[in-house]
């Protein structure tokens, strides 16, 4: 039986949008830090917790 996905909140969904923009403009992913810049949060590892959840 499939895994269900999680449901994506709304900051979660930003970070998506904003890494899909970022590969079709320059042809790769953002960083950890650019993330973060892109929806201003101070930490990495903020950055770095929510990403992990929307990749799964």
């Amino acid at each position: 039986m499939p895994r269900k996905r999680p449901e994506l909140n709304g900051r979660e969904k930003s970070i998506l949008r904003y890494i899909e923009k970022q590969i079709m403009n320059v042809g790769y992913p953002p960083s950890v830090r650019e993330i973060g810049k892109a929806v201003r949060t101070k930490f990495n590892s903020n950055s770095t917790r929510l990403f992990s959840k929307i990749r799964r």
